[in-house]
């Protein structure tokens, strides 16, 4: 629940208990259901005696829930269940009706200039009247790191440590956003974890989550053994096994990057479509749409197929210039899955680079016009229509993105850990102005400075 999702497991606290309250059973039923579930979660990577009293509250208010006592699920819910908990991914003091109604009359983080020092003021302010609370600019910071803002997230969390309130998983956010901000920070995230791994027992993932970065910055081998130390100490699960697996397939390791998603697989039943995520590694490294195809068999022959299954038939059927077939099944996972996805934008691309810039510019504009396309493909975009003679509206794209992401050091342009170059800002304009052809995009591209900058 680290980075974002954690503001998801407080609003249906909050909800819950607001609709059991004004009687709106429907609604707050639908918020209980989701806060458990992401309870549960937590309670596994919990203390023993803590799970036993935290389970004990939960049976106490499903009994309740069960015979329509909603004054009884909410007075424990409120009163007793905050109790129980010790500190994990989240702080059990935010737990808190009156707090969190404070906190949601805050206006959220937009992404601008001046966020932090907003939100910190208003902060300072509720400190004073809950003394007892901790992590509320944790909170907040990882809404401004999902801007990246990462520098931001860093020093609004240090307004948690000025005030004695900073937790462990303050510690680690600020260590996960430091490592993104810049490769030169990354002693500093490292020594962040190994101290909030030391402090609560629940937290995992962040040597997994440091390891991407190395990998987004083309240090693979670094990325591996940052992966394989959450594994060696017991900090994760499925997710992160699969995440080694997909490490050794970068580096081209094939037997040892399948013996590892065969673990994770093992390790949780119901994980979906880790074969199929090393077939496309295996597209990107040159093995061709055989190999790409074979493990996409493979999933479903285990009957682990599913979103990302049609989003990589997708994917497979672009590189093999199926452009219809490709997108009949982007279709057909937006309608299966909903939201903001930039799947249009990944068969797009992969037309692109083919050389079909008509098609492959369409697409990808499906995904602007349902505003399905993040920041970050955007110059991925500009560079499309460039390459598709439509100069101006590249530009008008660059424009779009300049008083927010200009500074920004890189921008990588492709997608998911796989850039075809990475540019400067200044590098993105030049290009914009004089790319004909895909081939020619290496040539822009700016890898000796990624040492030091994401």
């Amino acid at each position: 629940m680290i980075l974002g999702s954690e503001c998801v497991f407080y609003n249906d606290y909050y909800e819950t208990l607001r609709g059991l309250r004004c009687a709106e059973i429907g609604r707050a039923n639908t918020h209980l259901e989701r806060f458990i579930d992401l309870l549960a979660i937590q309670l596994q990577r919990m203390s023993p005696n803590a799970q036993q009293k935290a389970l004990l509250c939960i049976n106490t208010m499903l009994a309740a829930r069960q015979r329509d006592d909603s004054i009884g699920l909410a007075d424990c819910l409120q009163y007793e269940l905050p109790q129980t908990l010790e500190e994990a991914e989240f702080s059990p003091t935010l737990l808190n009706v009156d707090l969190l109604q404070r906190l949601r009359a805050i206006p959220k983080p937009t992404g601008d200039a001046g966020d932090t020092e907003r939100i910190a003021a208003e902060l300072r302010s509720i400190y004073r009247e809950f003394p007892q609370a901790q992590g509320l600019a944790t909170y907040y910071a990882s809404q401004v790191y999902l801007f990246e803002q990462f520098d931001d997230a860093a020093t609004l969390i240090a307004l948690d440590e000025s005030e004695g309130r900073l937790t462990a998983a303050g510690s680690y956010i600020r260590a996960i956003a430091l490592g993104k901000a810049s490769d030169a920070n990354m002693p500093q995230s490292r020594a962040e974890i190994a101290a909030a791994y030391q402090a609560c027992a629940a937290l995992r993932d962040g040597n997994i989550q440091l390891g991407w970065f190395k990998a987004e910055r083309g240090d693979w081998p670094t990325a591996l053994q940052l992966m394989q130390e959450d594994i060696e100490q017991g900090r994760t699960g499925a997710t992160g096994i699969a995440d080694v697996g997909f490490a050794l397939a970068h580096l081209e390791d094939w037997a040892n990057a399948r013996t590892a998603v065969e673990e994770a697989y093992k390790a949780d039943e119901s994980m979906t479509d880790r074969f199929g995520w090393m077939g496309w590694i295996g597209y990107l490294k040159g093995k061709g749409t055989a190999f790409f195809a074979d493990c996409l068999r493979e999933d479903e022959t285990r009957d682990r197929t599913w979103i990302w299954g049609q989003v990589f038939a997708g994917c497979l059927a672009a590189a093999r210039g199926d452009a219809a077939k490709a997108e009949a099944e982007i279709d057909a996972a937006y309608t299966e899955l909903p939201g903001k996805h930039s799947w249009y934008c990944a068969i797009g691309w992969l037309l692109i680079r083919s050389g079909d810039t008509a098609t492959g510019c369409r697409l990808m504009q499906r995904d602007l016009d349902q505003d399905a396309m993040p920041h970050f493909w955007k110059p991925a975009y500009a560079i499309a229509q460039a390459i598709h003679g439509q100069r101006d509206q590249a530009s008008d794209t660059v424009a779009a993105i300049s008083e927010r992401y200009r500074t920004k050091p890189f921008f990588p342009i492709g997608y998911w850990h796989v850039p075809d170059a990475w540019m400067t800002f200044e590098t993105l304009q030049r290009c914009v102005e004089e790319i004909s052809d895909f081939s020619q995009l290496a040539s822009y591209s700016e890898p000796a400075k990624l040492d030091n900058d994401s």
